[in-house]
Parts: structure tokens; C-alpha cells; sequence
């Protein structure tokens, strides 16, 4: 039987609707869950992002699908690095925008070319703030 919600409830129920339809799936990939953290918390003041979360590569190529707009990724993570996590998209669904934020160079890695064979859209390097991580994310929300 469904459950008849009025005044505040069904409007918030209705804002949440709308909010996750409306969203940009965002899967954020970070082996320090502190800062993992910090990033859900500075786009969950945003009304249009939906977060999935994953603390390593291994885990974010398993949570990879036509469903996430943007990849946030670490380069250094265990189990599977963010490097290999960027050579192994194509075995996804996965059709979004990375943003790496890391506190390495992207030429620090493979043969100095570009990795992900140019999948990465912006560059952010640690330590970021707020403002320059929502930022970035704006330009890439669908």
C-alpha cells in the first residue's frame, strides 16, 4: 500500500526526485577516505551532483557504467593504479569525463605521454580547495 505523504515530506520527496533525475553522476575514486569524504561533502552542498564512491582503481572499474557522467581519480591507489584504471576505460560502459586530482604530474607516469590516450579532461592538483574542485566539476555536469 503506498504511504500518502502531504505538505513539507511530499515536497522534498518531489525535490529528490527531481535532484537525482536532473543530476551528474559523479564517482569519486581516492584511497584516503578523509579527503574522499571532503569531496562528497563539498558536492553534496550542490543540488546537482549524485556521488558513488570507490577507494581504489579495482573498485571504481567494477562501479564504472554508462551511468557516471565524471570520474574523479586518484593516480596512486592500490590494488589497481589510477594510470591503469584510464588504460583499462574502454573495458567499461563507461562514456564520461575524467578529472584526476592528484598530487603527482601526469608526465610522472608511463612515458610521460598522455594518459588515458588524452580521457582525461582537467587536471587538479593537490592540495585543491573547494571552490577550484566544484569549479572544475561545473564544466563537465550534464
Amino acid at each position: 500500500m503506498a504511504k500518502n505523504i502531504t505538505g513539507d515530506a511530499a515536497r522534498e520527496d518531489a525535490r529528490d526526485l527531481g535532484r537525482q533525475r536532473d543530476a551528474t553522476t559523479v564517482l569519486l575514486t581516492e584511497d584516503d577516505d578523509a579527503f574522499r569524504e571532503t569531496e562528497r561533502l563539498w558536492l553534496a552542498r550542490e543540488r546537482h551532483y549524485d556521488t558513488r564512491e570507490a577507494a581504489d582503481g579495482e573498485e571504481a572499474l567494477a562501479a564504472l557504467d554508462a551511468a557516471v557522467d565524471v570520474l574523479v581519480l586518484d593516480l596512486h591507489m592500490p590494488k589497481v593504479s589510477g594510470p591503469e584504471v584510464l588504460a583499462r576505460l574502454d573495458e567499461t560502459t563507461f562514456d564520461g569525463d575524467v578529472v584526476v586530482v592528484s598530487a603527482s604530474r601526469l608526465e610522472d607516469h608511463e612515458d610521460g605521454g598522455p594518459l588515458g590516450g588524452g580521457a582525461v579532461a582537467a587536471k587538479l592538483d593537490k592540495p585543491v580547495d573547494c571552490e577550484e574542485f566544484v569549479g572544475t566539476l561545473d564544466r563537465y555536469a550534464r
